[in-house]
């Protein structure tokens, strides 16, 4: 009877583990996702920083297209970049990018958006509420050979209807 109940404790712990990987929603009941918009596109002109002599220049207006997606724990300049702690495949060819954010920088959590024409970055700091980043992006359509940046969702804490708690 004593191996019986060893056995069982045993079982007992490991379901206690596994329950919140097993059932995600039970380990987040406190947070929400919520859409983090990102400009995927952003019109540029060119501007020459000289022109060589008998020469005019032309400029046209080109779309810059979103390519990358870096999170850095303080600011970009820094180059503390965080290597994302899943990347999950979904179906239909896409795929699952996820950072749990626990910012040691006084600067936060910040991302970088880098543009097809190459010398555009957007760069801006997560909410400080924010305690996960997560990427969705498909595989199977392809800018400059990278998979496409389909949209961005932050997580935050929930409020419950009454409001914060103090």
């Amino acid at each position: 009877m004593t191996g019986f109940l060893v056995r069982l404790q045993s079982l007992q712990r490991r379901w206690t583990l596994l329950l919140p990987l097993a059932c995600p929603w039970v380990a987040n009941a406190a947070t929400i996702w919520q859409d983090w918009p990102l400009p995927v596109s952003v019109e540029t002109r060119p501007a020459p920083v000289s022109v060589p002599e008998g020469w005019q220049a032309t400029t046209a207006a080109t779309p810059c297209h979103l390519l990358t997606l870096t999170v850095f724990d303080g600011l970009p300049q820094e180059q503390a970049a965080l290597v994302p702690e899943m990347d999950q495949a979904l179906p239909g060819g896409q795929g699952l990018l996820s950072w749990t954010l626990t910012p040691v920088s006084a600067a936060g959590t910040w991302v970088a958006l880098g543009y097809s024409c190459k010398t555009l970055v957007l760069s801006r700091p997560l909410p400080p509420s924010a305690t996960g980043l997560r990427v969705t992006y498909d595989s199977r359509h392809r800018v400059q050979g990278l998979p496409r940046i389909v949209k961005a969702e932050i997580r935050v804490a929930a409020e419950s209807p009454a409001g914060p708690r103090r």
